[in-house]
C-alpha cells in the first residue's frame, strides 16, 4: 500500500469515496500486495464453474467425491458474503446447492448448471460494476471494499490481464495525464470504460533465432508465419523502428489472436510457439528455438503498434530481501542450521523443488513443483489422504505467521507514509520500551485503551483513505479475543480451500492436460504457503530451541498453533497485554539466540 500524490484530485466531500476505490485499487493490482488484500482467486461466478468442472471429474472417476463438498462449500460460502451473487439469484441459495452425500449427482450438476447462468460472468460483473458505482457515490467502504474485490476478480477471470488494469489505474488516477483533474464522480464513467472488456484482433511479432526457419513448414499449423523484414503494412513509429533484429535471426508473425488486452495477447502467441518449440524438441534435443522478450503488437483498433515485454511470471510476485541481506541470510543458516544430516538432505531437495518453479517460466510446470516440495516436506504420519496431511500440516505454520504480516506489512506501510508520524503516535503506546514496532502498532489497533491515539492517527493520515480504513476494520476484526480468533479461523478456512484447489488443479494438469485460466493466483499462493514452511522451519532451526529434524518443526508450529487458541479462549473480553506476543509469533523457537 501506498500513498501517491493527489495533484490530479480536486479533493472535496463528493469523491472521498471515489478516492478510496482508486487507492484500493491500485493495491489490488500491485503484484508485491500481501495476498490478504490482493482479489481473490474465484468468484462466485468461477466458483459455479469450478464445481461443474469438479462433478465431472467425480463422475470419470478422476478424484474422489469428497471433493464435491469441499468446492460446494466453498461456492456456498462465497455467495452468502456476496451483495452482487445474491441480488442475481432468483431463489434462495439452498434451493441450488441442496446436497447430501447420498443424493443424486445428476440433480445437484442441473441446479448448479442454472447457477452459473444465473451468475454469468459478464452478468454478474455488470451488476457489480452497478452496485460499485452507487457503494461509491455514497462514499460506504466497506462495500466499496468488497464490490472493488470482486470486480477486478471478475474481469481476471474473464481473460483482462493483470498488468494492464495496473498500468490503466495508475495512469487514470495518479500519474498519467489523462485525465487532467479529477473533481466529481464523472471519472468513475471514464475508468470503467477504460477497462471495460472488450474484444480485439491481434497480430504479434517476436524476432527469433533463425533456427525457427528449419520448421517453416510446420508454422502453418499453429497459424504462424516468418519474415525477412517487417511487412510493410506495419504503419510507422518510432516504436517500431526500435524493434530490430539481427542478421542470423528471423521476425516470427502469430496471427489470429483474439484476446482483451496487448498483454493477453502476448501470452496467447507464446503459448503457440512454446507448444511448437516442445514438438519440436521431441526430434532435436541439442538446441532450441528461442526468442527476445519483447515484442511488436498491432491490435485491430489502434493504428499505433505497441512494444510489449516478458511479464513478471508468478514465481516472482514475492517481496525479496535485498542482495546483500539475503546473502547474509544465507549465511546464517547455513552456519547456525541444526538439522540432522538425513533430515538437511531432504530440506535441501524441496529446497531443489523451490528453485526448480522460480527458474521455469512455464506456469504447469511451477505448480507441479510446488505442489511435489509441498508433499516431500510434509510428514505422512496416518493412513489418512494425503491432502489432509498437507492442509493440517501447512496451516499451523500460515496461522502462526498471519497476524504478525498484517501488521509487520501495514507497519512498513505507514513508514513509507509518515516515519516520523507513525513513530511519535506509536510511541505514546503504553509498552515496554523493547517492544517492537509491530507490537505497538497491534496495541494501538486492537486495544480499546488507545482510542484516543488511533483517532490521531485518523486525523494525521487525512487523504489516505485507504490505511485509515485498513487500521479501523484491522481494529473492528481484533477488538476482542473472540472476534480475533474468528478473523484467524476464518483465513485458516480460506487457506484450506486454496490448498485443495491447487491439489485439485495438480490433477486436472496431470490427468487431462488442461489448465485453468485461474492458474496464476493459485500459484502464487502455493509459492507463498511453502516459503513460509520453509523459512519458519529455517527459523526454528537456528532458533534457541535448535530443532534436528522436519517432524519436529511440524509438532512445534502445531504447537504454537495451539498456543494461540488457548490464549484466545481463555482471555476473556479483552486482550492480555502481557500475553499478545503470541499472537504475533514472538516464541523464543522462531527467534534466534542473543
Amino acid at each position: 500500500m501506498r500513498f501517491r500524490s493527489l495533484t490530479k484530485w480536486n479533493i472535496n466531500e463528493e469523491i472521498h469515496g471515489l478516492l478510496f476505490f482508486a487507492q484500493r485499487s491500485e493495491e489490488l493490482l500491485f503484484d508485491y500486495t500481501l495476498d490478504s488484500y490482493k482479489p481473490p482467486a474465484h468468484t462466485p461466478s468461477s466458483l459455479s464453474l469450478e464445481s461443474l468442472q469438479v462433478i465431472k471429474e467425480v463422475e470419470l472417476g478422476r478424484i474422489d467425491s469428497r471433493n464435491i463438498d469441499h468446492v460446494v462449500e466453498e461456492l456456498s460460502d462465497s455467495i452468502k458474503h456476496d451483495k452482487v451473487a445474491k441480488s442475481l439469484l432468483d431463489l434462495p441459495l439452498e434451493k441450488y446447492l441442496n446436497h447430501s452425500p447420498d443424493s443424486d449427482l445428476s440433480g445437484l450438476k442441473a441446479r448448479i448448471e442454472i447457477l452459473s447462468r444465473t451468475l454469468e460472468r459478464y452478468r454478474y460483473f455488470e451488476r457489480c460494476e452497478d452496485l460499485l458505482k452507487q457503494a461509491i457515490r455514497n462514499g460506504q467502504k466497506k462495500d466499496i471494499d468488497a464490490l472493488t474485490k470482486m470486480y477486478f476478480s471478475t474481469l481476471l477471470h474473464i481473460g483482462v490481464h493483470k498488468d494492464n488494469l495496473y498500468k490503466k489505474t495508475r495512469d487514470f488516477f495518479f500519474t498519467g495525464s489523462e485525465p487532467e483533474i479529477i473533481t466529481n464522480l464523472d471519472a468513475f464513467d471514464s475508468y470503467s470504460q477504460l477497462i471495460y472488456p472488450f474484444e480485439h484482433k491481434f497480430r504479434v511479432f517476436f524476432i527469433a533465432t533463425d533456427l525457427i526457419a528449419d520448421i517453416k513448414q510446420s508454422l502453418k499449423t499453429f497459424k504462424t508465419v516468418i519474415h525477412e523484414t517487417l511487412p510493410s503494412d506495419i504503419p510507422e513509429s518510432p516504436l517500431a523502428t526500435t524493434f530490430i533484429k539481427n542478421a542470423d535471426e528471423k521476425f516470427v508473425e502469430v496471427s489470429e489472436i483474439t484476446a482483451l488486452d496487448c498483454e493477453t495477447a502476448r501470452e496467447s502467441a507464446e503459448r503457440r510457439l512454446d507448444r511448437l518449440r516442445d514438438f519440436f524438441t521431441l526430434y532435436h534435443h541439442k538446441s532450441q528455438v528461442s526468442w527476445h522478450p519483447e515484442t511488436l503488437i498491432l491490435q485491430c483498433c489502434n493504428p499505433d503498434p505497441q512494444i510489449v515485454s516478458l511479464p513478471r511470471n508468478s514465481m516472482e510476485k514475492v517481496s525479496d530481501l535485498p542482495p546483500k541481506a539475503a546473502s547474509e541470510k544465507l549465511n546464517y543458516m547455513l552456519k547456525n542450521m541444526r538439522l540432522h544430516r538425513d533430515e538437511l538432505s531432504k530440506f535441501g531437495r524441496v529446497v531443489d523443488f523451490h528453485g526448480l518453479a522460480v527458474t521455469n517460466s512455464d506456469p504447469e510446470n511451477q505448480l507441479m513443483s510446488l505442489w511435489i516440495a509441498l508433499e516431500a516436506l510434509v510428514p505422512m504420519k496416518s493412513k489418512r489422504s494425503k491432502i489432509t496431511e498437507i492442509i493440517d500440516g501447512v496451516i499451523p505454520f500460515i496461522t502462526t505467521n498471519y497476524v504478525n504480516r498484517i501488521f509487520r506489512k501495514t507497519m512498513n506501510d505507514l513508514i513509507r507514509w509518515n516515519r516520523r508520524e507513525i513513530a511519535r503516535i506509536l510511541h505514546d503506546v503504553a509498552l515496554d520500551g523493547r517492544a517492537s514496532l509491530t507490537k505497538r502498532l497491534f496495541h494501538l489497533t486492537a486495544f480499546k485503551e488507545n482510542e484516543d491515539l488511533r483517532n490521531e492517527l485518523f486525523n494525521s493520515l487525512r487523504d489516505f483513505e485507504l490505511m485509515r480504513f485498513r487500521i479501523f476494520t484491522l481494529s473492528e476484526c481484533l477488538s476482542s479475543p473472540k472476534k480475533t480468533k474468528k478473523f484467524i479461523e476464518k483465513h485458516e478456512l480460506r487457506v484450506t480451500w486454496q490448498i485443495r484447489r491447487i491439489y485439485r488443479t495438480r490433477n486436472l494438469i496431470v490427468h487431462t492436460g488442461r489448465t485453468p485460466s485461474s492458474i496464476s493466483p493459485i500459484i502464487e499462493n502455493g509459492h507463498d504457503y511453502l516459503d513460509q514452511v520453509l523459512l519458519t522451519i529455517v527459523r526454528m532451526s537456528t532458533s534457541n530451541y535448535k530443532i534436528q529434524t522436519i517432524p519436529q518443526a511440524f509438532e512445534l508450529a502445531s504447537i504454537a498453533r495451539e498456543k494461540i487458541f488457548r490464549y484466545l479462549e481463555s482471555a476473556g473480553e479483552n486482550h492480555n497485554s502481557a500475553q499478545t506476543g503470541v499472537l504475533l509469533n514472538e516464541h523464543e523457537f522462531v527467534i534466534p539466540p542473543s
